[in-house]
């Protein structure tokens, strides 16, 4: 795998990262409503499969990819971004192709 590719796998890592960290955010709320509890827990369901679709991108980075089975990885990726619409999975294709152009 290019260099290019390689780094923009590894930046998509870095994004996820930053959305997975609201969900502390998300748990400070002082009042809380129901509708805030609905909005939380689908969003840690979606932050859970946004960690659940890259936990094998992350072991494959510390292997340098080796063995990465791209085609796999972007089938589970559409199917996360089909199963969690408003989440928006979409952005980190986007991200990924304008680093490493389209898969």
């Amino acid at each position: 795998m290019e260099e290019k590719k390689k780094r923009a796998y590894r930046y998509l890592l870095y994004l996820a990262t930053l959305d997975v960290r609201t969900l502390q955010i998300h748990g400070k709320a002082e009042t809380i409503t129901d509708e805030d509890r609905k909005k939380n827990v689908l969003w840690a369901s979606s932050c859970g499969a946004l960690a659940y679709w890259l936990h094998n991108l992350a072991l494959a980075s510390v292997d340098d990819f080796e063995g990465f089975n791209e085609s796999a990885f972007w089938n589970q990726y559409e199917y996360f971004n089909d199963k969690f619409p408003d989440f928006g999975f979409g952005r980190y294709k986007k991200s990924f192709d304008d680093q490493s152009g389209p898969v």
